[in-house]
């Protein structure tokens, strides 16, 4: 059931790709491959839901869809990447809006401006906190008292990652 979830999940965000870009993309033949850059190292959730769309592009599109990985200064390293590329439509991030929007505030990129970028969302984050089973803590009351005191070491993406978010907003 979750494959078919996952399936139909995909197929939905696929499909709104094309159709807020339909004129777009009946005007646009791609004659070489696509890159897509996650700033953000392989394996994390950005990473695995691009992997998993990049095939229905690829197939959609006619022409093979990479992903490519580059991490570094919580995503902006990558973004400037695409954002200093061409506008051709050969080079697209898979990034966050959220992330894009503490760029500039951040430090982390002098202009993170997006308004000439089509934008579309395949995935979006609910920040969760987990503790390993035997950590002494009996719920998020708790936890979150240890945090002020500094006795929890926490870890996430980045600061400007949906986790980092999320802890600075804690704080």
């Amino acid at each position: 059931m979750h494959t078919t979830f996952l399936k139909l999940a995909v197929s939905t965000a696929a499909f709104a790709v094309f159709a807020t870009g339909a004129a777009t993309a009946q005007t646009w033949e791609p004659d070489r491959p696509i890159n897509i850059i996650v700033p953000w190292s392989a394996g994390g959730s950005t990473d695995q839901v691009t992997r998993v769309v990049a095939p229905i592009l690829s197939e959609a599109l006619g022409t093979e869809v990479v992903v490519v990985n580059q991490p570094g200064a919580s995503g902006s390293i990558g973004t400037k990447a695409a954002t200093d590329a061409p506008r051709d439509g050969y080079t697209w991030t898979a990034n966050a809006i959220a992330n894009n929007a503490t760029y500039a505030v951040s430090g982390l990129l002098e202009d993170s401006n997006i308004d000439d970028y089509r934008i579309y969302l395949h995935v979006a984050n609910a920040p969760l906190i987990s503790v390993n089973a035997d950590a002494p803590y009996k719920d998020f009351g708790e936890l979150l008292e240890a945090m002020k005191t500094g006795d929890v070491t926490v870890g996430t993406a980045g600061v400007t990652s949906s986790g980092g978010t999320a802890l600075a907003t804690l704080e």
